[in-house]
This record gives C-alpha cells, structure tokens and sequence, in this order.
C-alpha cells in the first residue's frame, strides 16, 4: 500500500530550515509525487543563495521520508524560485559566472530529449527510428544512451562496445574513444550493460558527463539522448540541458501517471517551459491525438503549461520484425506506417524553435 501525502508532508514538517521554521510550514515543498513506493519531490527555496545552502537539507528530508513505512525510493530535487536571476556557469575548475539568458550551443542544430515515467513504453524503440530517420535525410546523428549501465541501443543494433560512460567517469577513457558507429551511420555514446557496477548519478557525476560532451562539439548535427525511466536527479538534469524536451507515454493508465509526474516535475522542478509530448503504440492516429489531448488537458489545467504535440507512434509489427533483425524499423521501407509516423514527426520537428538552451549546463557547450 503506497504512503499517504499527508504522512510524508508530516515528516517533512520535521526537518527544520537553518534560518528556523520546517520546510513544509515555510513552503519549501512542491510536486510531491507518489509512485507505489517511490515517493519524489521538489524543494523550491526562495532564491538561489539560499537553495546552495540546502544540500543538508535535501539528505535529511530524502533520509526522514524514507523511514516512513511503504516507501522503498526517495527523491528530492531542490530548486530557486527566481526568474530575474540567471543560473550560474559551472565549469569544473573555474569560477561561477552569471549567463545573459539561453546560451546557443555551437556546431549542433537539435538535442532532442527522450525520457518516460515508466520503463516498457518503447522509448529506445523510438530513439532508434528518430535517430535512423534523421541519419537518412544525411545528417550526422549522435545517441547517447544515458541509461548508465543497463543501457541496450548497442544490443539493438548489433553494435560492439568500445567502452562506457562509465569508463569516462572514472577516467579510463576520454568520450571520443567510446564513440562507435552503425551500419546506418549512427554514432552512439553507450551508458554500458552488464557492468559490474551501475553507478548512482549524483549532482556531479550527471555535470561531469555533459560537459564531456564538449570534445565532440562540431562533430554532429543532431544529438538524442536517450534517458532512463522515471524522474530522479540524473533524468532532469538531462532532460534540461537539451533543446527539446520530450516525454513518451501510452494509453495505459499507469503510464499516463507517470508520464505527469514526469512533467510536473519538469515543469515545477526546474522550470522547463517546453515540452513534447509523444503517444505511443496507439491504433490510430485519432487514438494518438486523443492521448494528446487528454494529457494537454491535465497539464493545462494543473501546471498551467501547454504542451507541443508533433504527432504520434503507432503500434506495428515492424518494430518486432526490426528488432529481430538488429535494424531501425524506418530501416524497413517507406511504405511502412511506422516510417509515415516518423516523417511526421520529423518534419513537425523542424518547424520548433531551437533558440539555446536556457539552464547553466548544456551538452556541447565548450566554455562552460
């Protein structure tokens, strides 16, 4: 049986804030999210400054919801409430310096976001046909799988490993040594399978990654992550270091749960303005668009955000027939449904605006 919102806000009533007050009496709290025995939420301070301040706070709140009975996983995301004062430059080895609004990312049009509150929607799947699709209207196209250590577009396509994002973490390899490239001329960064040890990204090791990403700045055209399930740390920090954010769902009841969850996060979490929803696996387009608008409406109404809708994914035996044979389904022909579906999307896509990206870590960005 999953906690109730009101025990964990009572236990949150507990952790007392530096300057006197708890975090729920003084609103510090948003976005509590309850997924079986997983519990997330959002610690909004007032300003940045204090929000620096508040890694003790963050462990002991994650610490006094986790003893609650019920709740196995515990995640909280602190953020500023405050839209005057820009983030700051976190350049490893440097100095904080204050960003003049989006900073636009060199040598690369698109960083295309794929994340889902639930694992078993198909987003690898359609990372895969995004990426193929692309690759084939002659562009030089990057995934980087980010699901550390139990990553599988490599096993997908056939492709030998290099080494890992792990490697690189841990200082063994630099990022341009992973790269390797497919039959279909994608390169792919992997997050490795089958480690030893799957790391837990903190903070850190999460910036430590993207700015990897700068050695291989002017390399590629199109860049598209590709980002565990769920909505911990490492899934936000991705999601808003690209140009498009996009959250993948199906009709399944669970999955639309998720999938707000990952939105509201997105949204009242780190404030991202933009996001794409994509339906998936649905029967007709008339489905697609009706999921569409039944999560536009959710998202209108109580986060007072609007998303992009570019069309949807329909459910084919294409995929399975392509996953057999260790190809993309738009691989397949174009007289597929599944490569009419990418199209769509692909040309919806294009229409976007890809202005920079308005946080202080971005893939790509080499002064950071």
């Amino acid at each position: 049986m999953s906690v109730e919102r009101s025990k964990i806000l009572s236990a949150l009533a507990r952790v007392e804030l530096p300057s006197g007050g708890d975090l729920v009496s003084n609103d510090f709290i948003r976005a509590v999210t309850i997924d079986g025995k997983s519990v997330r939420f959002v610690i909004e301070a007032p300003n940045p400054e204090i929000a620096r301040k508040l890694a003790g706070i963050r462990e002991a709140a994650e610490t006094i919801v986790s003893q609650l009975s019920g709740v196995e996983n515990v995640t909280a995301v602190v953020t500023a409430h405050d839209d005057k004062t820009p983030p700051p430059n976190l350049k490893i080895g440097g100095h904080p310096k204050p960003q003049d609004g989006p900073i636009s990312v060199p040598g690369v049009d698109r960083i295309l976001a794929i994340g889902s509150g639930k694992g078993g929607v198909g987003k690898t799947t359609f990372a895969i046909n995004l990426a193929t699709f692309h690759a084939k209207q002659g562009k030089k196209v990057l995934i980087f799988d980010a699901d550390i250590g139990l990553g599988n577009i490599h096993i997908a396509l056939r492709s030998k490993l290099n080494g890992s994002l792990v490697d690189v973490i841990e200082g063994r390899k630099q990022l341009s040594e992973i790269v390797i490239e497919t039959e279909d001329g994608i390169s792919i960064v992997s997050g490795g399978n089958g480690l030893d040890e799957i790391l837990a990204l903190d903070g850190d090791k999460t910036n430590t990654i993207i700015q990897a990403f700068a050695a291989l700045e002017n390399q590629f055209d199109i860049m598209i992550v590709d980002i565990s399930a769920g909505a911990d740390r490492s899934v936000l920090n991705f999601l808003s270091a690209c140009h498009h954010p996009m959250v993948i769902g199906t009709s399944e009841p669970s999955s639309v749960a998720d999938a707000y969850a990952l939105i509201k996060l997105l949204k009242l979490g780190i404030g991202i303005k933009e996001i794409i929803f994509i339906p998936n696996r649905v029967q007709t387009k008339v489905d697609g668009k009706t999921l569409f608008d039944k999560m536009n409406a959710i998202s209108t109404k109580f986060l007072g955000l609007s998303l992009n809708y570019i069309g949807s994914v329909s459910e084919s035996a294409d995929y399975t027939l392509a996953w057999n044979k260790g190809v993309a389904a738009v691989s397949l022909g174009q007289t597929s449904t599944c490569y009419h579906d990418f199209a769509t999307l692909v040309d919806e896509l294009d229409k976007l605006k890809a202005d920079g990206i308005d946080n202080q870590l971005q893939f790509f960005n080499a002064s950071q």
